[in-house]
């Protein structure tokens, strides 16, 4: 079964009613509600009480329309990751991981923003692990998720660390950077591990379901933070913007990796996957080499058919 289906399957709907006072349903006079927009648009038939609903799959930027009348739905955006850094170098951290839920749109058109992945740092020292793109939908003012931060490199000249979550650090004692940058409620992400002078270890990416792991005094496994579940289904093990694991065992998305997403530490980094918003891998290399690339966010939009 494909990741698309994967993500679909086995969904109670959440469409409880009206968060601004328009109503959820699709009645009333005049022309019937319609939405368009999206890379995959499929019709999903519920797998409890077998209600099916809309499901709109951006995995590049676009428009949603919604014409005619309001409609209720719910959303998920996701940022891009960030680049994993170079020079033993940390993990880059999983992009910002947002939703929306019982949400009115009314008729008109609502810009989609998908954030790429950064750039993976190198090679050698001085070079900067780049934060992931910003995804969103309507604007800041509905839905914005901030793009992960770039796994630190020693020596940087910048602070790309802080972001959705944050980037590991570096092996000579830097700190990782902030998760939840700006703050939301819930968090979007969480902090990237910290790196280690003595035994030359990187810190591993930030996840958007937990904070990437610090450089211990021995081993490489560095992993980093997990992804956030599958909030639209049950029963559903897919995990999205994980961070980017560090050092030569550091695996991306946590101790099981590569999951959500995510790289793992090498020489080079490995690359996040596409519109999965996971971190890039460190580079293990000390004066060589590159950190691999964040993956690239999405956003999906759903809603229950009943309002057509």
């Amino acid at each position: 079964m494909g990741i698309f289906n994967e993500f679909f399957k086995k969904e109670k709907p959440v469409f409880t009613g009206s968060r601004f006072g328009f109503g959820s349903g699709g009645g009333g006079g005049g022309a019937p509600l319609s939405v368009t927009g999206g890379n995959a648009v499929v019709t999903v038939a519920d797998g409890g009480d077998g209600q099916p609903y809309q499901v709109h799959r951006f995995t590049s930027s676009g428009s949603l329309v919604v014409a005619n009348k309001p409609v209720t739905c719910d959303i998920l955006c996701v940022a891009g990751g960030g680049g994993g850094g170079a020079d033993i170098g940390g993990g880059g951290g999983g992009g910002g991981f947002r939703t929306l839920t019982s949400e009115v749109l009314s008729a008109g058109t609502y810009a989609v923003v998908i954030g790429g992945g950064g750039n993976g740092a190198g090679p050698g020292p001085g070079t900067v692990g780049a934060r992931g793109g910003n995804s969103s939908i309507g604007g800041a003012s509905l839905l914005e998720s901030t793009g992960g931060g770039g796994g630190r490199t020693r020596s940087q000249p910048a602070d790309s660390a802080p972001g959705g979550s944050g980037g590991g650090g570096a092996y000579n004692a830097t700190a990782g950077g902030s998760g939840n940058t700006p703050p939301t409620s819930p968090v979007q992400g969480y902090d990237g591990g910290d790196g280690n002078t003595p035994d030359e270890r990187a810190g591993g990416g930030g996840g958007a379901g937990g904070a990437g792991r610090s450089a211990p005094a021995h081993p490489n496994n560095t992993h980093g933070g997990i992804g956030a579940p599958n909030v639209f289904s049950t029963g559903s093990s897919i995990t999205y913007a994980g961070g980017g694991g560090a050092n030569g065992s550091g695996k991306g998305g946590g101790p099981g990796g590569p999951t959500a997403g995510a790289g793992n530490g090498g020489s080079p980094g490995d690359a996040g996957t596409a519109n999965l918003g996971g971190g890039g891998g460190g580079c293990t290399s000390s004066g060589s080499g590159f950190g691999g690339n964040g993956g690239s966010g999405f956003v999906v939009v759903r809603f229950t058919t009943n309002q057509l």
